[in-house]
C-alpha cells in the first residue's frame, strides 16, 4: 500500500463537483437515493456496492431558522450540534458557496447561496507512479434547493457520499475504505468513476438525512476552535466510527479479492463545518379557543434543543409569557382579551443572537371522530372547533366530501358508501385542521369468489395432446377445486389437464369450474382443431423506421402483413433493452434508449402447422449537443464553468465530458450528468495542464484556437467551441 503525502487541492462545488442543481438533476446524477438494498450483510446503493452495515452517525436535527428555512443544527452520536458554515467572509468556511452579490449583505432569498454545507470532508488521492490519476472522495451534509435557485419551501439537506475518479485502472471493481464504511465501486471504460449515494432529496424533509451513512462528524486534527476545520487546508482527522480516518482505494480481482495492482491511501482531508452556537426555535402549532367576543385561550407548542432554555411567545391582546417544558418541548396557555391575534411572534431569547419564528398563524383546534358503519354503509363524521362562540363560529367541512355538510350539532353523515377512506381531513375556516382515522362496525364481510380462467383459445392438429392450465385463476386459495368438463361430462379434475383432441377438424368448447367458500366460477376455452395437411405455412413480415431514428422516441413496428399465422410473439434480440406495449399483438410500439446503437427485434409467428420468423433491426441516432450557453474559464480561481444542453434528456441521464482543444480526446476538464431539462452544468476548478496558458499578447489560449470540445455518452460530439478566459 502507497500512502499518498499531503495535498491541499480543494474539490470543486457544482457540476461534477457540487451545487448549481435542480431536483431532478440531483437524482439524475445519484446513483442511489432512498432506496437501500440488503441482502445477505451486503447492502447496494445503486452503483455504490456496500460492504459493511450502514452506520447511521446523526441522531437529531434541530427547529428551522426564521431566516432562511433550514435546520439550525445537526447533532451527530457524539452530541456534537453543527450549523451551516455559509458566511464565506469566515476565514474558517472557505468552502462556503459566495453570494450572488457579495457586495451586498445575505438576505433570503435574493441573495443567498444555492448550497451550503453543516460538514464538508474532501479527500483527494493522486498517484506518483500515474500523474493523470486524481480521486476525489466527499463525505458530506449538505442543504442546497429542490430547483436550483433559493426558494422559500424548497429548502433539502442531503447525506452525500460521491466518488468522482478519474484516469484509474479501466472496467476494474475497487474496494473503497473510507471513514464511514467498505464499499465497492467500477471504472468505466475510460478509467472513469463517478458514482453518488445521496440520502434525504425530499423538500422540507429534514429528517431523512438521518438516514445517511454521514456521521458522527470529522474533525481535523488542527481545527480551530468552534469548527471541525477551515475548509481550506488537508490534514488528518479523527472522528470515524470505525476508526478509519483515511480513504484507501483496492483494485480487486474477479472474486472480489485485493489483487495488488493498486493500492492508494491518503489519510489527509479538507474539512469544513461550524459548531452550532445556537438552539434555535420550532413552533409546532398555534390554536385558540373561546366561547365569546371577549377573550379566550392560546395554547402555544414549541420545540428546541434539550436543556435550559428560554423561550417566549408575544402578540396582540396578552403580555410577553415564556413557555414551560424539558426534553426539546416547550408549551405555553396564554390568556387574552378582545380579539383573536391573527399571529405570534415565538423567540428564544437566549440564543445569542435570538432565534425568532414570526408570524406565526394562529388557527382554531379542531377535534372529533369518523365512523363507517358497513351494515348500513354509512358514515359519520362528529367534529368541533375550538372556538364555540356560537355567532362567530368558523365553518366545517370535510375534505373528502365537499358536497355534504355538518349539521348544527356538528354531523355529518354520508350514506349508500360502499367504502370509506381510511381517514377524512375536517377542515375549518379559521385554519384549523384535524385527520380523522375512520373505525368500522358491523358484521364481517364474506369472503371473496374465486373467478374461474381456464386459459386462451387453441388451435391444435388433429389428435394432438391439449393442454389445459387455470393458473391464472383469481382468488385460489388452498380450498379452491376444479373440474375440467366437455359434451356435458366431466373428465378431469384439478388446476391442470390434457385430453387427446379428435381426429376430425371442429370446434370442442372445455368447461372450468373453480370452486372456494366463497362459490363456484366457470369459465370456458375453445379448442379447434385443425387439418393441417392442407394448411399453408404462415409467413412473417415487419414493417418499421428505414432511417435512423432520434433517442427517447416512440417507434412502431408493424407486423399486420403477416399470413397465416393464428398466434404472434415480438422478442428483441439485440441492443439496450426496451419495453414493447405488447408482445403478441400485430403491432407493437417502444420507445429508444438513451445511447447511440442498434436495436434488434424478432416476430415469431405461429399456426398449428409451423412457426415462421422475420427480423428488424432499428438503429438509434446520436444525441445533439447544442453549442454551450456558457463556456467560461476564471484564472484567479482554476474554475471552469461550461453549461449547455442535450437532445437527450434526463432521467437515465446521459454524461457529457469537456476536452481542452478541438477534439475530444485526451485529459478532461470535467464532466456532469444530463438533468430532466436537457441541461448539463459543469463546474469544476482545475490545475495544471487544464489551465490555459497565457500569451505575451494576454490572450488566454489552448493553442490555435483557443476552442474546448464537448463528448456525450449517448454518442453526441460537438468540437472546437470557443471559450472565454479571464
Amino acid at each position: 500500500m502507497r500512502t499518498i503525502g499531503s495535498t491541499s487541492a480543494r474539490l470543486a462545488r457544482g457540476g461534477v463537483g457540487r451545487g448549481r442543481r435542480t431536483v431532478a438533476a440531483l437524482v439524475g446524477w445519484s446513483t442511489a437515493l432512498l432506496l437501500v438494498l440488503s441482502v445477505g450483510g451486503v447492502v447496494a446503493y445503486g452503483a455504490i456496492k456496500v460492504s459493511d452495515p450502514v452506520n447511521h452517525g446523526l441522531k437529531a436535527v434541530g427547529p428551522t431558522s426564521g431566516e432562511n428555512g433550514f435546520p439550525v443544527w445537526y447533532k451527530d452520536n457524539n452530541d456534537v450540534r453543527l450549523e451551516p458554515c455559509i458566511d464565506a467572509n469566515d476565514p474558517n468556511c472557505a468552502a462556503a458557496a459566495p453570494l450572488p452579490d457579495p457586495s451586498k449583505p445575505m438576505s433570503f432569498p435574493d441573495n443567498f447561496p444555492d448550497e451550503m454545507f453543516y460538514q464538508l470532508a474532501d479527500n483527494v488521492i493522486n498517484d506518483p507512479a500515474n500523474p493523470a490519476l486524481n480521486a476525489k472522495s466527499m463525505f458530506n451534509l449538505e442543504g442546497a434547493f429542490g430547483t436550483g435557485a433559493p426558494k422559500a419551501g424548497d429548502q433539502i439537506v442531503f447525506g452525500r457520499i460521491r466518488y468522482q475518479w478519474k484516469s484509474m485502472p479501466v472496467n476494474t471493481t475497487f474496494r473503497v475504505t473510507h471513514p464511514y464504511g467498505v464499499d465497492e465501486v467500477t471504472s468505466d471504460g475510460t478509467g472513469k468513476v463517478f458514482e453518488t449515494e445521496d440520502v434525504g432529496l425530499a423538500t422540507g424533509q429534514f429528517g431523512e438525512a438521518l438516514n445517511s451513512r454521514i456521521g458522527p462528524f470529522l474533525k481535523s486534527t488542527s481545527a480551530p476552535a468552534g469548527y471541525l476545520g477551515d475548509g481550506a487546508t488537508a490534514t488528518t482527522i479523527t472522528g470515524s466510527p470505525l476508526n478509519q480516518n483515511l480513504v484507501r482505494i483496492q483494485s480487486l480481482d474477479a472474486n472480489g479479492n485485493p489483487d495488488g495492482k493498486l493500492d492508494l491511501s491518503q489519510p489527509q482531508f479538507t474539512v469544513m463545518g461550524k459548531l452550532a452556537t445556537t438552539s434555535g426555535v420550532g413552533v409546532d402549532r398555534v390554536t385558540y379557543s373561546r366561547t365569546d367576543g371577549t377573550g379566550g385561550m392560546l395554547d402555544v407548542y414549541a420545540n428546541s434543543e434539550v436543556g435550559s432554555q428560554s423561550i417566549q411567545v408575544t402578540g396582540a391582546g396578552f403580555d410577553p409569557t415564556l413557555l414551560r417544558g424539558e426534553n426539546g418541548h416547550y408549551a405555553a396557555r396564554v390568556p387574552y382579551t378582545g380579539a383573536v391575534p391573527k399571529t405570534v411572534t415565538v423567540t428564544n431569547v437566549g440564543d445569542v443572537p435570538a432565534s425568532v419564528k414570526k408570524d406565526v398563524p394562529v388557527t382554531d383546534a379542531v377535534s372529533g371522530t369518523a365512523v363507517y358503519n358497513a351494515d348500513t354503509s354509512t358514515l359519520t363524521v362528529k367534529a368541533q372547533s375550538s372556538d364555540t362562540w356560537a355567532t362567530s363560529g368558523p365553518t366545517l367541512t370535510v375534505k373528502e366530501f365537499t358536497g355534504a355538510a355538518f349539521d348544527a350539532s356538528g354531523v355529518l353523515t354520508v350514506t349508500a358508501l360502499s367504502g370509506p377512506p381510511a381517514s377524512v381531513t375536517v377542515n375549518s375556516t379559521d385554519g384549523g385542521s384535524a385527520t380523522l382515522p375512520v373505525t368500522m362496525q358491523g358484521a364481517g364481510f364474506a369472503p371473496v369468489s374465486v373467478l374461474a380462467v381456464a386459459g386462451p383459445d387453441q388451435n391444435v392438429p388433429l389428435g394432438a395432446t391439449v393442454k389445459l392450465d387455470a393458473s391464472a385463476s383469481v382468488g385460489t386459495t388452498a380450498n379452491t377445486t376444479f373440474s375440467w368438463s366437455k359434451d356435458g361430462a366431466e373428465f378431469a379434475t384439478g388446476q391442470t389437464a390434457t385430453f387427446t383432441a379428435p381426429s376430425t377438424a371442429g370446434k370442442v368448447t372445455v368447461t372450468l369450474t373453480a370452486t372456494n367458500p366463497g362459490g363456484p366460477s366457470t369459465d370456458t376455452v375453445d379448442i379447434n382443431v385443425v387439418d393441417v395437411s392442407a394448411a399453408p405455412d404462415p409467413v412473417a413480415t415487419i414493417t418499421g423506421p428505414t432511417a435512423p431514428v432520434a433517442q427517447s422516441t416512440p417507434v412502431t413496428l408493424d407486423g399486420s402483413t403477416t399470413t397465416n399465422a393464428t398466434t404472434l410473439k415480438w422478442t428483441q434480440t439485440g441492443g439496450d433493452p426496451v419495453t414493447l406495449s405488447s408482445t403478441t399483438t400485430p403491432t407493437v410500439t417502444f420507445t429508444t434508449p438513451k445511447t447511440q446503437g442498434t436495436l434488434t427485434f424478432k416476430l415469431e409467428a405461429s399456426s398449428a402447422k409451423s412457426t415462421a420468423t422475420a427480423t428488424y433491426t432499428v438503429t438509434v441516432k446520436p444525441d445533439t449537443l447544442a453549442p454551450p450557453t456558457r463556456a467560461q474559464f476564471t484564472r484567479s480561481t482554476g474554475e471552469w464553468r461550461i453549461e449547455g444542453t442535450s437532445s437527450t434528456l434526463g432521467p437515465n441521464n446521459p454524461t457529457v465530458t469537456a476536452y481542452p482543444g478541438p477534439t475530444a480526446t485526451g485529459t478532461p476538464i470535467g464532466f456532469a450528468s444530463v438533468d430532466a431539462t436537457g441541461a448539463y452544468r459543469i463546474r469544476v476548478n482545475v490545475t495544471g495542464s487544464l489551465v490555459p496558458p497565457t500569451t505575451a499578447s494576454g490572450t488566454n489560449v489552448f493553442g490555435r484556437p483557443q476552442t474546448i470540445s464537448l463528448k456525450s455518452s449517448s454518442g453526441g460530439q460537438l468540437l472546437a467551441q470557443p471559450f472565454t478566459a479571464k
